[in-house]
């Protein structure tokens, strides 16, 4: 699969397989990350879903940074729910 990359209200988000799992993940960059060297680039974050992706970015328009701490409030905002792997 060749990665596909989108731009999303300046963020690039980037569809990429899960070596594990082998589903499709999306790697969202800031617009400074993305303009770092392959090499030393970091996403911002790791979504399992396009809808995800684009949310996480709405939100951190509006200011609302996901960390450790506010990810269960994250969750219920866009509607995240854990996978169990028997759905």
């Amino acid at each position: 699969m060749k990665n596909k990359v989108v731009t999303y209200k300046g963020f690039k988000i980037k569809e990429d397989v899960d070596y594990i799992t082998k589903k499709p993940t999306f790697k969202v960059y800031t617009k400074e990350e993305w303009a770092s060297s392959a090499v030393f680039r970091s996403y911002e974050w790791e979504a399992c879903s396009m809808k995800e992706a684009t949310d996480f970015v709405d939100l951190y328009k509006q200011g609302i940074v996901v960390t450790i701490d506010n990810f269960m409030d994250y969750s219920e905002k866009t509607g995240f729910r854990f996978f169990s792997g028997e759905e």
